[in-house]
Parts: C-alpha cells; structure tokens; sequence
C-alpha cells in the first residue's frame, strides 16, 4: 500500500504540474475508485463478522434464558409441590419437588450443553472461514494495487512523453 501511496503522489504531482497531459484527472475520484474497490475486496470478511456477531449474541441470548431458568426453577418446584391444581403432576409431595429440581435441571443443562456446542462450533467455522476471507481479500487487494500502480505508471509515461 506504500507503494500505491507513492505512485499515487508522484502520479498527481505530476499530472497536476502538467495539466495538459490529462486535463480529466482528478486525485478524488481517483481515491474513491481505489476504495470501493478495495472494499469489495474485504466484504465477504465484513459479512462473516456481522452473522459471527449475529449468531454469537444468539447463543448469549440461549444462555442467558437457560441461566435464568435455572434461577426460576426452585421457584417453580416449590409451586409444583405446593399446587392442589398441579398435584397430578407432583404426586409424590417434597420428594416430587426434589425430582421437580433434578429433572428441570437435567433438562435445563441438556439445552446449555448443546447451545455450548453449537457455539464451540460457530467459533471454529468462523476461524476457518475468516481464514479463507482474508487470503482471498489479500489476493484481491494485491491485484486492485497492482491494476492501479500500472495506470499510474502509463499515466505518468504518457505526460512525460509529451
């Protein structure tokens, strides 16, 4: 990128020295072209980190509900034990409330564990995508700045060999 920094000012102080050798340049449009190149470049790497984003605040999200039923889950045994409405369901009194807890939490870490996974997951598929994207990024921008550097490089032979 030095380099097409480089280019870019001897190609402008050149040009702008010698406004008949392009009348049309223009160091701004020049710079915009080179960056929505660039950033078409780097998109697909900007897109796996908004759906790594996306999908990692889902799985806090998971584990925050998982985590709050945790903390609801005494609450709701001990409502089950107490409930002449949900007797059928508790019909062992205390000891259905202690079944209550150990079964909730049974199904509770069940849903944790597999959120986890899928977490541990979406970290590797990231790693190894975001790998891809930058080495493809780092293709293309080397080609952006090689495309560049020889418009440049004609531009300033075609002044000078006026």
């Amino acid at each position: 990128m030095a380099q097409l920094s480089d280019a870019i000012y001897e190609t402008n102080q050149l040009l702008v020295g010698n406004p008949t050798c392009n009348p049309a340049w223009n160091l701004d449009e020049l710079t915009a072209n080179i960056t929505d190149q660039l950033g078409a470049c780097t998109f697909g790497l900007g897109s796996l980190v908004d759906s790594f984003r996306q999908e990692g605040q889902q799985s806090l999200t998971n584990v925050q509900g998982f985590v709050q039923q945790i903390a609801q889950l005494p609450s709701l045994c001990q409502l089950l034990g107490q409930s002449t409405e949900l007797a059928p369901l508790n019909p062992l009194g205390f000891a259905g409330g202690n079944n209550c807890f150990i079964n909730g939490m049974v199904e509770i870490n069940k849903g944790m564990a597999q959120t986890l996974h899928n977490a541990s997951l979406l970290l590797v598929r990231t790693r190894q995508l975001s790998e891809e994207q930058v080495a493809q990024a780092q293709q293309c921008s080397d080609s952006v700045v090689q495309q560049i550097r020889q418009l440049l490089s004609d531009e300033r032979a075609n002044c000078e060999a006026l």
